[in-house]
């Protein structure tokens, strides 16, 4: 409250016709007197020198004795029609002290009585209101104004602040707005700028998809279209979802065209350009530089596919050559002929007969005889050293020995059906086996002759499965079926991936 009154500026129509434009400084006494001492010099050279006296009154200011001598003292100087009281608790009659009663007042005084400003909270009014007008009632006591031209007033200079803030307040937001605008320009310009350095970029690449597009089909018509396919791969977008380069549709058509080349480096047999053999099964080597062909007239040939040579031709049996495969460090090939396995030396040229499947193996079935028995498929390790061989259903692990090889497991998994495939892990230690009915795989260990059952439906193919293969490791299995491929981790039994949107059934799968 004093420093309200004290900071209070009168408004200005009142300062021209003649009332100060503030207080001026207020004492207060802070001063803890003794009980029997009398009021302190101090005390009194201050109400000698003030205008005014104000009392602030609640139910504990009638007991006060320092507070009625004060207002004693006042009236003594002549200044009692200057004593102001202010209301801050309780009632009137509870709270003015005894001198401020009519019964205190002078004869000469008897008509003026105190301006009580009311602090109190007032029904229908916030603390803030009642507040403000109590403020006022005590400044025109102070001022010696009237209260209602002094609200009057003072509520035309609160009009004019609250218009000067919001005046600033618009400022402020012109400002803001001013700045969001720069901003938003500044935004769209950076955009255009972004979406023409894009359209340079693209033109660029274009541009440059273009050259690529023409290299790969002159690449192509020379017949080098492994080279058109790295080309045309490097004109189309690497990632589709979110295109680094544009789209240039004949560069597709360029990729198509080099994919559907023909490239053949050479054709052995009958047909082909060299040769005369009439070929019953080939293998690559891993690095493609070499390539074993395996005749009907039971000879095993070794080509260079690159420069077009033969490099050795060696007479294995008198039957067919079923299935050849590359043995250890590629030095020798094993070639399946009959009920045998041959093991050829391709460095040597020794032929070696390693394996002979024995007829009580496939004494069960009504339809073998020792003539008629053939090895269907054989699957070695990288190494040569273990041999999977599959003949009438009939599947036997083959492991390589001191004298030779031995025969580890046999084993009758079906009695030949039309729809049967089988896969072999890498390591030549699993089988897997399934059909396009029943809807099962069944993953045979070779060595503990435990299996495993895999039923499609549990993964969401009810169909039957046309095809498996393992992956490099070994420990997960690519299931094709008519509907989807899926991948199973053998270990955990979990499907890892599922391939569809394709069209017909998966026939064909990569150990990859």
């Amino acid at each position: 409250m004093q420093a309200a009154i004290e900071n209070y500026r009168t408004p200005g129509r009142l300062v021209e016709r003649g009332i100060a434009p503030r207080t001026g400084t207020i004492f207060r006494d802070e001063e803890e007197l003794p009980a029997a001492a009398d009021l302190s010099a101090e005390i009194r050279e201050a109400l000698e020198n003030s205008e005014y006296l104000i009392v602030v009154c609640s139910p504990r200011t009638p007991g006060s004795v320092w507070v009625g001598r004060d207002i004693e003292l006042f009236r003594e100087l002549g200044k009692g029609d200057r004593i102001l009281s202010c209301l801050i608790e309780g009632e009137p009659a509870a709270s003015f002290p005894p001198a401020l009663s009519p019964a205190g007042i002078g004869a000469n005084e008897a008509a003026a009585e105190p301006l009580a400003a009311d602090f109190r909270p007032a029904n229908g009014l916030g603390r803030r209101a009642t507040w403000r007008i109590a403020r006022l009632k005590l400044m025109a006591g102070l001022l010696g104004c009237d209260f209602d031209e002094l609200v009057v007033r003072e509520q035309i200079r609160r009009v004019r602040m609250l218009i000067a803030s919001g005046i600033a307040a618009l400022a402020v937001v012109a400002t803001i707005a001013a700045f969001a605008v720069f901003a938003w320009i500044q935004r769209n310009e950076a955009q255009a700028q972004r979406a023409e350095a894009i359209h340079q970029r693209d033109a660029a690449l274009l541009t440059q998809s273009r050259f690529l597009t023409d290299l790969t089909n002159k690449e192509d018509d020379k017949g080098n279209a492994s080279l058109g396919i790295l080309l045309a791969l490097e004109a189309l977008p690497k990632n589709w979802s979110d295109r680094e380069r544009p789209y240039y549709p004949p560069a597709m058509a360029g990729l198509y065209r080099a994919a559907t080349a023909e490239r053949e480096l050479l054709t052995i047999g009958p047909g082909g350009k060299i040769g005369t053999t009439l070929v019953s099964d080939a293998e690559l080597s891993p690095d493609g530089s070499r390539l074993l062909v395996g005749g009907s007239d039971g000879s095993v040939e070794l080509w260079n596919p690159a420069v077009q040579r033969r490099l050795g031709t060696w007479a294995v049996a008198a039957k067919p050559v079923r299935h050849i495969a590359f043995g250890r460090d590629r030095r020798y090939a094993l070639a399946a002929a009959g009920p045998s396995i041959y093991r050829v030396d391709l460095v040597s040229g020794k032929v070696d007969r390693v394996i002979t499947l024995g007829f009580e193996d496939f004494a069960s079935n009504d339809f073998s005889t020792p003539e008629n028995i053939n090895i269907d498929e054989m699957w070695p390790n990288s190494d040569g050293g273990r041999i999977v061989v599959l003949s009438d259903g009939v599947v036997q692990l083959w492991t390589s020995g001191p004298n030779g090889y031995i025969e580890h497991q046999a084993m009758r998994l079906v009695s030949g059906m039309l729809f049967y495939h089988y896969a072999v892990s890498p390591d030549s230690r699993f089988i897997a086996t399934g059909d396009g009915i029943s809807g099962e795989v069944t993953v045979v260990d070779l060595e503990t002759t435990s299996r495993r059952q895999i039923k499609l439906a549990d993964y969401g193919q009810p169909q039957g499965s046309y095809s498996a293969t393992f992956d490099g490791s070994g420990d997960r299995l690519l299931i094709g079926g008519s509907k989807a491929a899926i991948l199973i981790d053998l270990k955990t039994m979990e499907r890892k991936a599922t391939l569809t949107d394709h069209l017909g059934s998966v026939l064909r799968r990569t150990g990859r």
